[in-house]
């Protein structure tokens, strides 16, 4: 039984030490993320990006929001080893995202209002500086060193690439004209082809609704989302043949 107890106490004090371990990293991490962020807010706030920690919002003439999101990499606990060229370790790391989002869309899908300030995975049309790079795999920056230098390098990045992707799609009009072809040489889903039916149909051009949602069905889909197009359809009075 003593033998138990003691092998108990270094299971705990083992815990203990790697749980301290890792609040401490994950202090200093964020404290690092915190210099890196400080410059990035500087310049967006003079582009009339709002703040909330790591994510910014503005909206646009058109009742959109666009937003930009500085994802750090989480701490997986348990069974959750790196295994090079499959699964990276990426704790201590960030990347940012990037995304626009529709109001009509949040309501059809959540069933609720805007909320106040919205979350990057909130939006319907999401990037990250690796698509509009097309670099082989994302782009993730390390914390703790040269964070002036990684804080220039991302400035640099939304002034060539990212704000210029969100006003692409800062207006209804653009995302509908545009965002298939989009897509199509980015391989997303047929999804925004089912986007733009309902932002047709919020905008009471039900006749061009229902011709990209035709489109959309048309494509090959899980039978979950057929049940989930055929909902809408009736919701909205389209036709599916």
């Amino acid at each position: 039984m003593r033998h138990r107890w003691l092998l108990q106490d270094k299971c705990h004090m083992w815990l203990n030490t790697a749980l301290a371990k890792t609040k401490m990293k994950s202090s200093t991490n964020n404290e690092s993320m915190t210099r890196v962020v400080a410059p990035i807010a500087a310049f967006l706030k003079t582009r009339a990006f709002r703040k909330k920690r790591f994510t910014f919002n503005r909206a646009t003439s058109d009742g959109l929001v666009v937003v930009v999101n500085l994802q750090m990499g989480r701490y997986d606990v348990g069974n959750h080893a790196e295994i090079p060229g499959l699964r990276a370790n990426l704790y201590g790391k960030f990347t940012v995202n990037l995304g626009v989002f529709v109001p009509e869309l949040y309501r059809e899908q959540m069933g609720e209002a805007q909320p106040d300030f919205v979350n990057e995975y909130d939006c319907s049309i999401r990037t990250r500086f690796s698509n509009l790079l097309q670099t082989k795999g994302d782009l993730w920056w390390t914390l703790g060193t040269q964070e002036d230098a990684i804080a220039a390098r991302i400035i640099g990045l939304l002034e060539s690439h990212g704000l210029p992707f969100l006003e692409r799609f800062s207006v209804r009009e653009d995302i509908i004209h545009e965002l298939p072809e989009w897509c199509e040489a980015n391989k997303c889903t047929s999804r925004a082809l089912l986007d733009i039916a309902l932002i047709l149909q919020h905008k009471g051009r039900s006749e061009e609704a229902v011709e990209y949602f035709q489109r959309h069905l048309s494509k090959a889909h899980h039978p979950s989302h057929v049940q989930y197009c055929e909902e809408l359809a009736i919701k909205h009075g389209w036709q599916t043949t």
